[in-house]
């Protein structure tokens, strides 16, 4: 069981990796707007990933 210390350092953690994790999807959402406004050109792309 944790300890009210590590609970508190982890929850501070997941907290600061959530906030991290929507600015970057905020900044892929914007990247993607520019570059690829067409459907269709997105579909290529994440193929492409795939």
């Amino acid at each position: 069981m944790l300890s009210k210390s590590e609970y508190r350092l982890i929850s501070r953690d997941l907290s600061w990796r959530c906030e991290r994790l929507n600015e970057i999807s905020t900044e892929l959402d914007d990247w993607n707007q520019h570059l690829a406004p067409d459907e269709g050109v997105n579909e290529i792309l994440f193929r492409s990933l795939i």
